[in-house]
């Protein structure tokens, strides 16, 4: 390894850049001095310089994750004198598997998480259950666990790689909807005539409750948890459902209504999420709908939405949550939905189409004036399998590696640093 000198760096910190250098074949050897420098700023967001010339590299950033990217460029830059500043225009650049319907291996995403390193992506969400499938093993529900499943010791494996990449796991376990899977395998917890958990019921809370307790644990080292909160039922028919409107009368409110039941198991779930030390993340679908304006209930402010559809005129806008003050981060369905079989009339995203989306576009067209930008953490794409036997994993994972280059030359900026560096 070619010896270089740091500043502002842990043992374990220069200990994550050797892995970086090994791992990628990063070769230092034809420089007589090579410094790499942490230099933090108010910046949230990803930073790094490269002074590089035939003898000398310094390689300075905000974070630790700008001196890895920093050391990777070395590779995709054939001339010998450059000076260029770094910048990225979203704190989170992710991708989101839907491993819950669908059986990936842990080679899958090790394999995923090396390309997403290499276009300076720094996310990793894992939709774990939906309401075909449950796939991480589990000692308080396993009868719900599908035949095809990850188990804790492979989920150790994928967050360990993910940690020496610089990438963040965000698990997510959605719920009171898409939970089809569990709850057949325990249907006194069911809401009658839904896919859903029983949100009036405090015993079928507790019982979710102590399987997010287990994965909480699993995935303790994270800083984020999604609820989901997606799809539980249709939301302009929710008071067809007699135990929520009920409930919501007669324990919230006499003026309240079954939206303001949903609302309040999610602000539950949030404030449990929170307790055990993460931050909550939510689906957009439900939420300040226009059927349902004047709730009772509000959200709890500390939730991040999910952003990811308007495709009903009574869902909100993306407006409505910033005006709100919650943090954003853009699933846009309308261009990184890459949906197996093309299921629900989606049909795969393509480098082309993903040209054509701008840095502030949400779905339906939506686009965020430059001032409130600062809502929006990050943006994501996404893989679902409806039809799981569509595509192999191997299929996924090229397809995805087509796209993230588009991704990235949106997502980055880069420029001609003039400082002035002393050799």
């Amino acid at each position: 390894m070619k010896p270089f000198k740091c500043t502002n760096l842990s043992a374990n910190e220069i200990s994550e850049i050797e892995f970086i250098i090994d791992h990628y074949g990063i070769d230092l050897h034809h420089f007589s001095k090579i410094t790499l420098s942490l230099t933090p700023t108010d910046n949230k967001k990803d930073e790094f310089n490269i002074h590089h010339t035939n003898k000398f590299l310094k390689v300075t950033a905000n974070d630790l994750n700008g001196l890895k990217y920093g050391l990777y460029e070395l590779k995709c830059r054939d001339y010998k004198h450059f000076n260029l500043h770094y910048h990225a225009q979203l704190r989170e650049r992710a991708v989101m598997i839907d491993c819950g319907r669908k059986y990936f291996s842990v080679d899958f995403f090790k394999k995923l998480l090396d390309a997403m390193f290499v276009n300076e992506m720094n996310t990793l969400q894992l939709h774990f259950s939906d309401n075909e499938g449950f796939r991480i093993e589990s000692d308080v529900i396993p009868e719900a666990v599908s035949s095809e499943f990850l188990t804790k010791k492979d989920i150790r494996i994928i967050v360990a790689y993910a940690h020496k990449l610089g990438i963040q796991i965000v698990p997510e376990l959605d719920s009171p909807g898409h939970l089809k899977q569990v709850l057949t395998k325990y249907p006194q917890f069911k809401l009658a005539n839904s896919n859903g958990l029983n949100i009036t019921d405090k015993r079928a809370i507790e019982w979710f409750k102590n399987i997010l307790r287990e994965y909480f644990e699993l995935f303790a080292d994270s800083k984020y948890f999604h609820i989901g909160g997606d799809e539980f039922v249709k939301f302009e028919k929710i008071d067809d459902y007699p135990e929520l409107l009920s409930y919501a009368k007669e324990k919230i409110d006499p003026t309240a209504s079954g939206i303001d039941t949903y609302l309040q198991y999610l602000n539950d779930i949030a404030d449990f999420t929170e307790q055990n030390g993460f931050v909550p993340r939510i689906w957009n679908d439900g939420l300040f709908r226009q059927e349902h304006e004047k709730t009772v209930v509000q959200l709890n402010s500390k939730c991040e939405i999910a952003y990811w559809t308007k495709w009903n005129i009574h869902m909100a806008p993306v407006q409505t949550f910033i005006d709100h003050g919650y943090q954003i981060i853009n699933y846009n369905d309308g261009y990184f939905y890459h949906v197996l079989g093309e299921a629900a009339e989606y049909k795969y995203p393509t480098p082309q189409r993903i040209a054509h989306w701008q840095i502030n576009e949400f779905p339906e067209y939506q686009y965020v004036r430059t001032a409130d930008m600062k809502n929006i953490k990050g943006q994501s794409l996404n893989v679902w399998c409806d039809k799981p036997d569509a595509q192999t994993e191997e299929e996924v994972l090229s397809a995805l590696i087509e796209y993230m280059p588009i991704i990235q030359g949106k997502e980055w900026c880069i420029s001609s640093d003039a400082t002035n560096i002393k050799e």
